[in-house]
């Protein structure tokens, strides 16, 4: 059996632009690609460029035909 495999994604909104992004690289299972999303997501919320920004990370698991 082959294991999952988890991406991170990022989602940052500011001044209404919405940008989406992968986080490299791929993470073999949900607790590393969490523990790494969590770390990415507070740094980027401390260096925000405005009060107004938002960044949210999430980890999705990829299909297994993948």
């Amino acid at each position: 059996k082959e294991n999952s495999m988890y991406v991170l994604v990022l989602v940052m909104i500011f001044q209404g632009e919405t940008k989406v992004k992968a986080f490299d690289p791929l993470f073999p299972d949900w607790r590393t690609c969490k523990e790494v999303a969590v770390s990415v997501e507070k740094r980027l919320m401390r260096t925000r460029p405005s009060p107004n920004a938002v960044a949210n990370t999430y980890c999705f698991q990829l299909p297994k035909d993948v």
